[in-house]
C-alpha cells in the first residue's frame, strides 16, 4: 500500500505538463506569451516597465529536448540575461519577469525546464535535471552569440538552480562570463518544498504524506537513479573560493518558499562575497513582489548592477 501512495505522490510532482499542453499544440507559445503580458499589465501597475519593443521573440531548441526563446535588445548589445522559472511554471512566465531587465540593456534568453512547458518529458528534481538543463543553455548561448557578460535570474525552483550554478568551480564561472545572479524566492531544504506540492486539506492525511517524503527521495534514488539531495547548498558555498554577487529577493509572506532562507544565504555567503545583497519586502504573495513593488523592485535591482 505504501510503496503505491509513494508512486503517485511522485506523479503527482511530476504533473508539471498537464495545464498547458494542449494550449501550446492548439494555440503555441506566442499566444501564451501575449496573454500572459495583457493580463500582468491590465492587472498590476507596471508603468515602470516599458514593453514597447517586446515582440520578436525567436525560438530556439537546446540539446534536443530544452526548449527556449531569446530576444535581442533594441539597442545592439552583447549582454545577455538567462531567466528560470518556478515549479510548474514555463518560460513564457519568466520571460515576463526578466523582461525588465531588457529596459536596462540586456538581450534575453528563458527557457523551459525538463517536463515543463514544451521542453521533454522527464522527472522534476528541484535541482539536479534543472542544473543540467540550465548549464546547457548556457553553453548554447555562449556558442551561438557573442556573450560579453551574462546575468542569471531565477524564481523559486529556478531561484535555487541559479543559486547552484553561481557556486560552479571558478573556472567554469569565468568561462561563462557570468557577473551575477538575481535570486527571486529561493529555498533550501527540498524535503520542506516536497511538503508544499503535497498539501492535503485534512491533517491526518497531510501528516502521513510528510512522513512518506524519504521514501519518495529514496524511489528517486533507487528506480530514477537521481538524488534529489545532491546539492547541498550549505556545504558548496563553505567549500566555494570564488562567486559572483548574488541579489536575494523575498516576500515575508511568502507562503510557498521561506525568506528566513534567502536570509541564511545571504549571511553564510558573506565569507566569500562581499557584493551580495539582500531585499526582503513585508508582503507579497510568493515569487509576485516584482508585481507588487515594482519600482522598489525594479531601483534595488539598479542599485545592485551599479556595485558589481
Amino acid at each position: 500500500m505504501k510503496k503505491v501512495i509513494v508512486d503517485k505522490l511522485i506523479k503527482i510532482i511530476n504533473s508539471t505538463k498537464a495545464g498547458n499542453a494542449n494550449f501550446y499544440t492548439t494555440y503555441g507559445w506566442e499566444q501564451l506569451l501575449n496573454l500572459y503580458k495583457d493580463s500582468l499589465t491590465s492587472e498590476y501597475n507596471l508603468d515602470p516597465i516599458s514593453f514597447d519593443n517586446f515582440e520578436n521573440w525567436k525560438k530556439v531548441i537546446v540539446d534536443n529536448r530544452i526548449h527556449a526563446i531569446y530576444h535581442l535588445n533594441k539597442v545592439k548589445t552583447n549582454k545577455w540575461i538567462i531567466g528560470c522559472h518556478g515549479y510548474s511554471s514555463s518560460k513564457e512566465s519568466s520571460a515576463l519577469s526578466s523582461w525588465f531587465l531588457e529596459n536596462l540593456g540586456y538581450n534575453i534568453m528563458v527557457f523551459d525546464f525538463i517536463n515543463h512547458g514544451e521542453s521533454d518529458e522527464g522527472l522534476v528534481t528541484f535541482g539536479v535535471h534543472e542544473l543540467d538543463a540550465l548549464t546547457k543553455v548556457v553553453n548554447y548561448l555562449h556558442s551561438n552569440f557573442k556573450v560579453k557578460e551574462m546575468g542569471l535570474i531565477g524564481f523559486s525552483m529556478g531561484a535555487f538552480t541559479v543559486n547552484l550554478f553561481s557556486l560552479f568551480d571558478k573556472k567554469i564561472i569565468k568561462k561563462s562570463k557570468l557577473k551575477f545572479v538575481i535570486s527571486d524566492s529561493s529555498y533550501m531544504d527540498i524535503k520542506l518544498i516536497f511538503k508544499k506540492i503535497l498539501n492535503f486539506t485534512t491533517d491526518p492525511i497531510q501528516k502521513y504524506v510528510e512522513s512518506l517524503m524519504d521514501e519518495v527521495i529514496k524511489k528517486y534514488r533507487k528506480d530514477f537513479n537521481i538524488d534529489v539531495l545532491k546539492y547541498d547548498i550549505v556545504k558548496l558555498i563553505e567549500i566555494n573560493k570564488k562567486t559572483v554577487p548574488v541579489l536575494y529577493i523575498h516576500s515575508k509572506k511568502d507562503l510557498v518558499t521561506y525568506y528566513k532562507d534567502s536570509e541564511k544565504l545571504y549571511e553564510l555567503r558573506k565569507a566569500i562575497s562581499k557584493k551580495d545583497k539582500l531585499l526582503l519586502f513585508d508582503n507579497g504573495p510568493h515569487v509576485q513582489t516584482q508585481l507588487k513593488h515594482t519600482k522598489q523592485y525594479i531601483e534595488a535591482v539598479k542599485d545592485f548592477l551599479k556595485n558589481i
